[in-house]
């Protein structure tokens, strides 16, 4: 009986230690697809692609689990609540300061002669 109550305890608490940081994980993707774009920097260089991609890759890299959520809560999480810029992950390039280029000149509209030639 007690060598049963001892495996029990012992396989609830390997689910715990692999179901609860799923859960975090789960919940951080969440969190970073239901943010808003403005908050991940400028278009140009948006830091949300990166964060969501290395969370979904984090279900795949062992421990992955565990060190995806530990990232988010300590550095995206808490500058998404002070309503700062969330900084990139440290697995995406640095960010850029620049604006973009501003494409081409708009188009003039094409006049006709008053006589009616073309």
């Amino acid at each position: 009986m007690l060598i049963g109550a001892t495996f029990a305890m012992f396989f609830l608490a390997i689910m715990a230690l692999v179901l609860v940081p799923l859960g975090f994980l789960v919940y951080s993707l969440v969190e970073v697809a239901r943010a808003p774009e403005q908050a991940f920097g400028p278009p140009w260089d948006n830091g949300k692609n990166a964060w969501l991609i290395g969370l979904a890759v984090a279900f795949a890299i062992p421990a992955g689990t565990i060190v995806g959520p530990i990232l988010w809560w300590t550095q995206g999480h808490k500058a998404l609540r002070a309503r700062q810029l969330v900084p990139k992950p440290f697995w995406a390039p640095a960010r850029t300061y620049y604006p973009p280029a501003q494409g081409y000149p708009a188009q003039q509209p094409v006049t006709r002669p008053p006589d009616g030639s073309v």
